[in-house]
């Protein structure tokens, strides 16, 4: 983007990730998460260490808008995904999700940084939805990337970190060209 003094550059799937991690934590904290039903349920297999990790997180599943049953013994079945996750599977999904909080809680028993799991979750949720790195967007959904930007209080960094742009003056890129010194 064009911008007075110079150019900014977007990393199109951090800016993303963090304006929907801000909705994301908005829409948990008012417990109004969207969600999505299946039109067919799906059984999803599960080892030991993850049916126990499943119990473990039913109601924080729940509350992000995952919603499961128990189906046998290793197994259980996905009724619901958050609305934002609709298009992805909801088998990967619940693995991924599962696989995330079993190392964050290794992580935590090592003494690894104190981040809850629904601040992880959300931040793990807005990650999976957010535009994909590399994916070539259409004018209007820059433009509306853009303009959500300005919706959110901080939009500096990611939900992990990172910067979600730079800016290069003309100074610098002159300096750049070696127009100046």
């Amino acid at each position: 983007e064009e911008v007075e003094d110079g150019l900014l550059i977007v990393d199109q799937h951090a800016l993303h990730e963090r304006i929907l991690y801000e909705e994301l934590k908005r829409l948990y904290a008012a417990a109004d998460v969207p969600r999505q039903g299946l039109l067919i349920p799906m059984v999803v297999d599960l080892s030991a260490e993850e049916r126990v990790a499943a119990e473990e997180a039913r109601v924080l599943l729940d509350s992000l808008g995952v919603e499961f049953d128990d189906f046998g013994e290793h197994s259980v079945v996905v009724r619901t995904v958050p609305a934002l996750l609709s298009d992805d599977d909801p088998v990967s999904l619940m693995k991924d999700y599962l696989e995330m909080i079993m190392d964050k809680g290794e992580s935590a028993a090592r003494g690894g940084e104190p981040t809850t799991f629904i601040e992880e979750s959300l931040h793990f949720m807005a990650c999976r939805s957010a535009i994909k790195a590399g994916r070539k967007l259409s004018p209007e959904e820059i433009g509306r990337l853009l303009a959500l930007r300005e919706s959110v209080e901080y939009t500096q960094t990611c939900a992990h970190g990172r910067p979600t742009s730079i800016k290069i003056t003309l100074e610098e890129l002159e300096k750049f060209f070696e127009r100046r010194k």
